[in-house]
């Protein structure tokens, strides 16, 4: 008894089915994450982009005030 559902739970973990099944959430994981870091590289570069704006605005603000 012992044996057979040992071999039916075996025959179950490598059935191609599941195999398929537990790659396609690997890769959709995966694709998630990659999602994110082009997500956060995108949101680097627009905050980057506004701090360059702000530190342009200051400084033209600087010289017209000093000149």
């Amino acid at each position: 008894m012992l044996s057979k559902t040992y071999t039916t739970q075996n025959r179950y973990a490598f059935s191609p089915k599941m195999c398929i099944h537990h790659s396609i959430h690997i890769y959709k994981s995966a694709f998630i994450s990659f999602l994110e870091l082009i997500a956060l590289f995108f949101a680097q570069v627009i905050f980057s982009f506004k701090l360059i704006g702000i530190s342009e605005i200051s400084e033209s603000t600087f010289n017209v005030m000093n000149s």
